[in-house]
């Protein structure tokens, strides 16, 4: 965190994403990294969080804009659709999550979801261990429905859109 904040061959504003930050576990390593964010405020970092956060976690961050996104079942059930077997199912979930949901929150959600897959493909129940059970299994049959390489793949032209966007 410190370097991707601190140090830049050219000195370029970054955009940091961290994910689930405050839902996770507490450790000595969590706390260590909110308090530098506290003293950082003024760079550019995104946290985001699957579930809501209590407010007392967020109250000394006067600095910094919170938004609260709410995303639709639409997304979600395009995401759990997502599968070489069920394309008409997905994409139809996709063109509704898409009337509902910023295009950009779409790409973002669709990225992790792969990237989950590659991790449940590749490592199994070991790469999964920050989630729930329930999301294990999901996860693990969703990935059982790919090949590695179909997910890399995938992967690989996710990036070359995100590359091209930018």
């Amino acid at each position: 965190l410190i370097q991707a904040m601190e140090s830049s061959l050219f000195d370029l504003n970054r955009l940091i994403v961290i994910e689930n930050l405050f839902s996770r576990r507490p450790s000595r390593e969590k706390e260590t990294i909110i308090g530098y964010l506290k003293k950082n405020q003024e760079r550019n970092v995104i946290i985001w969080e699957s579930k809501t956060i209590d407010g007392r976690s967020l109250a000394s961050f006067r600095q910094t804009q919170i938004e609260k996104l709410k995303i639709t079942s639409y997304l979600f059930r395009f995401l759990q659709s997502f599968s070489p077997k069920s394309k008409i199912v997905a994409l139809n979930f996709l063109a509704l999550a898409i009337q509902t949901d910023p295009i950009e929150v779409v790409f973002v959600m669709l990225c992790r979801q792969v990237r989950l897959l590659i991790i449940a493909k590749d490592l199994g129940l070991k790469g999964l261990s920050e989630m729930a059970p329930w999301q294990k299994t999901i996860l693990l049959n969703q990935a059982n429905l790919f090949t590695l390489e179909n997910l890399l793949e995938i992967y690989k032209k996710l990036l070359k859109i995100d590359t091209e966007q930018k």
